[in-house]
């Protein structure tokens, strides 16, 4: 403190040194635990470690909130306890404020509560780390334009200070009533503007395109690792992050544009610290401590008020995604609800979802309602905080006017830049919600990612081991590559994951049966393992992948199974036990069996979907092979990309039946699975009558071996085989287009799900697989039309492979084997007989 003259000044210095001390006895207290602004958490000595923190744990607060919630649902709608005050809320419009929670909802803000307050700060910012990194490592232009930002940076800041000492020698102008210096500074005044705004304007719009194509990169690559491994399937069905679609649509484009931000708005303080401290300094070294300590002062209350925002926050980007969704359900489903008359159901549904995110924020308001009672409060004080300091030295003459002034600039800069997370705590706060919402998906994506390697790892090691492999009865001639063939085949990371499980990618080099070096297997695996988001993962879940069913998938291959254990995604249930068959080409098999015991689930497992279990399974690599479900999928787009789905129309014919997939197609004749399999209905083998004959390699007849691209005349005759020309021609004359192809309409909506079915069809006759798969591909199709439909794809594709599942007795005579499966997860073999009179044996499934 500056001893000054005055009485006054004396008092005035007596009580800003009380203020001081003060402010150093709060700080020191709350040394010994600062939370973080960034997340919800518990001081470090109380703090459970993750293996410590369960869903159960968690479940109690929850439950608890449901309890009341539900209880006083109940009391507002039968008039208990004031239950006339809720009738008489109800007529001002307060019906609904009460909630219950459900099973689901319960589970899910537990694990959200589970992530939140098991990740440290520390954690935090790896992941930060991990999200933003990669976009400025791997793009030049990122990096051109983010030292574009800095330079702008730093001289919006130089035209910061510049107009501080213009704006102190034009109050000192003022108050010496000095008009030449007034002058004077006008014109300087004028001249820094000039200067500035350009600065001024190119430093928001640079920073603004640097975040927009972030935010288009940083999309682009998360959507690419979404439908890597089926992790968009997984993610569905095992219901562990909710809401994807906002996470990717609106959290990613958050995390972007508020990064830039708060880095510029840190950069830009740090800049603005060092710029104005000297100002400040020189002018009263009081007046810089006490912005030092005010600032830690406000930091530390405001952090103790409002770090419960986070969590809350949160839950309610959660709770806003499912009031949309239920909404967006409704839209889709518009047709289905009407036939129900289920518009009270569905209303009140959405009614509680938007309860439950208008509940939420009405805790978030009462949070910031208590962190406003501070925050003003210290905001106002800034006003008087710099005249209180420098007054003395003002009244004794030792300052000038324009000083003050000054002073009140520069206090202010240095104080907001201090006082960051006072300012900006709440966007802090959502910004922080944010990040753990964007860091819980794609550390979902990585942990997909790394389980899909290490499926593949252990195929490939045992790929390395020939004799085990051969001895234990797996396709030698198609798993035994060299190096060489597989590194070329994979190509990258990316190439290699094709699918959710062990898939290993086709060969385009010579086809080997030699085995694959183990060190060379390791090098190559290596380079494999590495994300383009490197998120900290958990050790505990990473080394706790449950047992996998390896799928081999090989280009000329038909379906191999060896014994192959179906578990369901939460290895609840076991569906089928050491089942092994073989399929050669052409052939036809029916699955059967009651409801339940796990036929489409076998599917599932042939396509890759469900991998929970053992086993092996051989199959062609996706682009051979189809999968024609229930209810069929329409993509948005013309007609002629529902044809071709999941191909685009630049896709040539020849990559399917109508053409070699590599220069050397993969012979599995000699695999030693190539015995016949036959089982009883306990799962043993008895007298077999499978075998395995055709050559993998060889051609279809195609539309028109002529053309390069599948025709429009191709795709229209394939229309008029699945008895859909009269809709295209419909198509066609409302729209006033040559033949209807191009025609776009919301095709879910306008085909029934007989027509759906029969467009399946035509995908399946232009696609031209080895191998379909159909799940009950039929069950909206008269006989007739059924009929014509089997019929059409054994004249169009001969050599076609199927697998359906089905319960008419009129599928029987489309098949020559049937396998049916019990509820205990046995199964059993059949020859469906070819004559008329042994088949009538078999009319009831």
């Amino acid at each position: 403190m500056v001893c000054l003259e005055s009485p006054r000044s004396e008092r005035q210095s007596h009580c800003l040194l009380l203020l001081i001390v003060a402010a150093a006895a709060a700080v020191q207290r709350s040394v010994a635990f600062v939370p973080s602004p960034l997340i919800r958490t518990a001081p470090l000595s109380a703090r459970p470690s993750r293996s410590s923190v369960s869903l159960s744990s968690m479940e109690p607060r929850l439950r608890h909130r449901s309890q009341i919630a539900q209880q006083a649902h109940r009391d507002h709608r039968t008039g208990g306890p004031d239950g006339g005050n809720a009738a008489d809320e109800d007529k001002k419009g307060n019906k609904g404020d009460f909630f219950p929670f459900r099973k689901d909802e319960i589970e899910s803000e537990s694990r959200n509560l589970q992530f939140v307050e098991t990740t440290t700060l520390r954690k935090q910012l790896k992941i930060f780390k991990a999200l933003a990194w990669p976009y400025f490592q791997k793009e030049s232009r990122a990096r051109q334009q983010f030292g574009l930002v800095i330079l702008l940076t730093l001289l919006n800041s130089g035209v910061s200070v510049l107009f501080s000492y213009i704006g102190r020698d034009f109050w000192n102008a003022l108050s010496e009533k000095n008009e030449e210096l007034f002058n004077t500074m006008l014109l300087r005044f004028f001249g820094a503007l000039v200067a500035g705004i350009p600065i001024t304007v190119f430093y928001t719009f640079v920073r603004r395109r640097l975040g927009l194509e972030w935010r288009q990169w940083m999309t682009t690559e998360v959507m690419k690792e979404y439908y890597a491994h089926r992790s968009y399937y997984l993610i569905e069905s095992n219901k562990e992050i909710d809401n994807p679609d906002q996470r990717i649509a609106e959290d990613i484009n958050s995390f972007t544009n508020v990064s830039l931000d708060f880095f510029i708005t840190c950069m830009t303080s740090v800049i603005d610290f060092l710029a104005f401290s000297a100002i400040l300094y020189s002018i009263d070294p009081n007046l810089f401590l006490a912005a030092f300590l005010y600032s830690s002062v406000g930091t530390y209350f405001t952090v103790t008020i409002g770090r419960q925002l986070v969590g809350l926050n949160f839950e309610q980007l959660q709770k806003e995604a499912d009031l949309r969704y239920s909404l967006v359900r409704v839209r889709e489903n518009a047709e289905s609800v009407a036939f129900y008359g289920g518009e009270e159901i569905e209303g009140m549904e959405n009614e509680r979802r938007l309860n439950r995110a208008v509940s939420n924020y009405r805790d978030i308001i009462g949070v910031q309602r208590n962190l406003e009672f501070f925050t003003v409060g210290y905001r106002y004080i800034i006003q008087i905080l710099p005249a209180f300091v420098v007054a003395p030295r003002y009244f004794a003459g030792a300052i000038e006017l324009g000083v003050i002034s000054q002073s009140y600039g520069a206090f202010n800069h240095i104080l907001s830049d201090l006082s960051i997370f006072v300012n900006q705590f709440e966007r802090i706060s959502a910004f922080s919600a944010g990040v753990d919402r964007l860091g819980q998906f794609v550390d979902f994506l990585e942990m997909q990612r790394r389980r899909s390697v290490a499926i593949r790892n252990d195929t490939l090691t045992t790929a390395t081991q020939t004799e085990e492999v051969v001895s234990n009865g797996l396709p030698a001639s198609g798993v035994l590559r060299r190096a060489d063939t597989i590194s070329t085949a994979a190509g990258s990371s990316h190439d290699l994951m094709m699918g959710s499980t062990g898939e290993i990618p086709p060969s385009t080099g010579e086809e080997s049966t030699i085995s694959l070096p183990p060190s060379t297997a390791g090098v190559w695996l290596a380079k494999t393992t590495e994300g383009l988001f490197k998120m900290p993962i958990d050790e505990e879940k990473e080394n706790g992948f449950p047992s996998q069913i390896r799928t081999l998938a090989l280009p000329g291959a038909t379906l191999v199974m060896r014994d192959v254990m179906v578990k369901t995604p939460d290895e609840s249930r076991t569906l089928t036990r050491d089942l092994s068959l073989t399929l050669s080409e052409g052939e036809h098999m029916l699955i059967v069996g009651n409801s339940g015991t796990g036929k489409s689930s076998l599917l599932r497992a042939i396509a890759g979907l469900w991998t929970n279990g053992k086993g092996w399974i051989e199959r062609p690599p996706p682009g051979e092979m189809f999968f024609l479900p229930q209810r069929p999928y329409c993509t948005l787009g013309t007609l002629r990309d529902q044809l071709l789905y999941p191909r685009t129309p630049k896709d040539k014919t020849t990559d399917k039946q109508g053409g070699d997939s590599s220069p050397t197609s993969v012979s599995t004749a000699d695999s030693p699975t190539n015995h016949n399999h036959n089982h009883n209905h306990n799962g043993r083998r008895k007298d077999a009558h499978h075998h395995h004959s055709a050559s993998a390699g060889s051609r279809l007849p195609s539309i028109d071996e002529e053309e390069e691209y599948i025709s429009d005349e191709s795709l229209l005759a394939i229309l008029e085989k699945v008895r859909l020309g009269d809709m295209v021609r419909r198509v066609a004359e409302a729209d006033q287009l040559p033949n209807g192809l191009d025609a776009v309409r919301d095709w879910s909506d306008m085909l029934s799900l007989g027509e759906q079915q029969r467009l399946a069809f035509a995908r399946l006759l232009a696609n031209r697989p080895r191998l379909a798969v159909l799940d009950e591909a039929t069950s909206a199709l008269d006989l007739g039309t059924e009929e014509a439909m089997y019929k059409t794809m054994a004249e169009e594709l001969p050599r076609l492979t199927y697998v359906s599942v089905g319960h008419r007795p009129s599928l029987l005579k489309f098949h020559e084997q049937k396998l049916r499966l019990f509820p205990d997860g046995t199964y059993d073999f059949e020859r469906i007989m070819r004559d008329a009179e042994a088949r009538r044996e078999y009319q009831t499934l």
